[in-house]
C-alpha cells in the first residue's frame, strides 16, 4: 500500500487510514480472493488501519454483507487495475474489472474478490467534512435532510 499527504509529518504519513478534511490519500491495494480471508478478518483488518470509526455494523445485517463493509466521509475514486472485484453498497452490488473506476462518498460499502487471483485497485481519497448519506440524498433531490433527534 502507498500512502502520501504533504501535510502529514514524515512520520505518520504509513499510518494515514482514511483522510480528514483537506487531505489526500493515495493508495494502491491488492485484494486477495475472499476465501483466502479467515473468519475473524474484519477484526484484524480494521485494527491494522485504525478504522473501526468506519467499519458498518447494524441490526439490518449490514455487517453480514462482507466483512469489510465500512463508510468514509471522504470522497473516494477506485480505479481497477488488474483482475475483477466486486463494489458491494446498501442497495445491490457492481463487478468491475481493469480499466473500470467507481467514485463514491458517504457510502457504505466493501470491496469482495470472488475470484481465485488478486484484484489490484488504485484509490484517491479526498478528505470532506463529514455528511450523512441522507443529506447526500438531500442534496441530489434538491429537499432538506432532516436532522436526527
Amino acid at each position: 500500500m502507498v500512502t502520501h499527504d504533504d501535510s502529514a509529518p514524515a512520520e505518520s504519513i504509513e499510518n494515514i487510514g482514511f483522510p480528514t478534511p483537506g487531505q489526500t490519500v493515495f493508495r494502491v491495494a491488492d485484494f486477495p480472493p475472499d476465501a483466502s480471508y479467515p473468519k475473524n478478518a474484519g477484526d484484524t483488518i480494521f485494527d491494522e488501519i485504525d478504522g473501526h470509526e468506519e467499519r458498518v455494523t447494524s441490526d439490518d445485517g449490514a455487517d453480514q454483507k462482507h466483512f469489510w463493509f465500512h463508510r468514509t466521509d471522504s470522497l473516494d475514486y477506485a480505479i481497477v487495475l488488474d483482475g475483477e472485484i466486486t463494489l458491494i453498497v446498501d442497495e445491490g452490488e457492481v463487478t468491475l474489472k481493469a480499466g473500470d473506476v467507481a467514485v463514491q462518498r458517504a457510502t457504505a460499502h466493501a470491496w469482495s474478490n470472488r475470484t481465485d487471483r488478486i484484484a489490484r485497485v488504485a484509490f484517491v481519497l479526498i478528505g470532506t467534512e463529514p455528511i450523512s448519506p441522507a443529506e447526500i440524498a438531500a442534496q441530489r433531490t434538491g429537499a432538506q435532510a432532516s436532522s436526527p433527534a
